[in-house]
């Protein structure tokens, strides 16, 4: 299974689950982030167990497969790459490679299954405001 998505904007939305994603030996799975591929889009999914942030971006990808993958090696290897990142989903690893010589693989951090689930629609609570708002609130 195989994705190709743009580094840059995925490291942009990365940067902001810093506050949310944090080494934690305790519970490892809540030092990664779930990445969730289906037709043409990204999600990914950061949480502490108290907050969650979920962002979609687009990606070119034809099948539809998820995993978790820690949050501070794939930081690291978007923050290094200006050019189209492939992500393949191996048994073991996840192989990440660009049209360059650039090759890494990073270790899978156990499955889907076993990362936290969003809490019910009931609890869950979200408002999208425009920057504009913050604009005029200073004028």
């Amino acid at each position: 299974m195989k994705a190709t998505i743009n580094p840059v904007a995925l490291s942009k939305e990365l940067k902001k689950m810093s506050g949310i994603v944090k080494k934690n030996h305790v519970i490892p799975i809540t030092s990664a982030v779930l990445f969730s591929f289906s037709k043409d889009k990204l999600t990914v999914t950061g949480t502490d167990l108290e907050t969650t942030y979920v962002v979609s971006l687009e990606c070119q990808c034809k099948d539809k497969f998820s995993f978790p993958i820690d949050y501070f090696d794939i930081v690291d290897v978007c923050s290094n790459n200006f050019i189209p990142l492939t992500i393949e989903l191996k048994e073991t690893e996840i192989l990440l490679k660009t049209d360059k010589p650039y090759k890494t693989k990073l270790p899978r951090v156990g499955n889907a299954n076993e990362f936290p689930n969003l809490p019910e629609d009931e609890f869950t609570k979200s408002k999208v405001v425009e920057g504009e708002f913050f604009y005029h609130l200073n004028y």
